[in-house]
């Protein structure tokens, strides 16, 4: 094998075309490059070809650009990644969550649930509550018909 060396540029092709590629020794840099755009097949990526920084800034612009549109976990003091918390980023009124599956309504369920479950639930039973003071007395009336009732002296 021969080895070239102290060669501080060299152009591949013709130097005043576009077409050429220059390898700078000193300023440790490559131009020229013809893949300068990822594809948007990915599945056309070469694992053996370099990025260039224009499709690096591309993909941080574009992660950058969807940021505020993406749920994250909080941080933890430490700096780590809570992932036992999640914080949206309302006003002070909170933020509504839209379009959520039913989840499970069981014993051990710790799966949210939504506005309709809850309504269901609320139409299973219909309560009641009155107070007489005077006999300080309070009944519980259950049911739609209020006909089944549980009084407490």
């Amino acid at each position: 094998a021969k080895t070239i060396e102290n060669i501080k540029k060299m152009t591949f092709g013709p130097s005043n075309s576009t077409d050429s590629i220059t390898v700078d020794g000193e300023k440790k840099v490559i131009t020229g490059l013809s893949n300068t755009t990822l594809p948007t097949d990915l599945s056309k990526l070469k694992d053996d070809q370099a990025a260039s920084q224009g499709q690096l800034k591309a993909i941080l612009n574009k992660a950058t650009a969807t940021d505020d549109f993406s749920v994250k976990y909080d941080k933890k003091d430490t700096g780590e990644v809570d992932k036992n918390s999640v914080t949206l980023g309302g006003d002070t009124n909170g933020t509504v969550i839209k379009n959520v599956k039913a989840g499970d309504v069981s014993e051990n369920s710790k799966e949210a649930v939504n506005g309709g479950q809850l309504y269901k639930t609320n139409q299973g039973f219909d309560i009641l509550v009155g107070q007489d003071t005077a006999d300080n007395r309070a009944n519980v009336a259950l049911g739609q018909d209020k006909k089944e009732t549980v009084e407490f002296a």
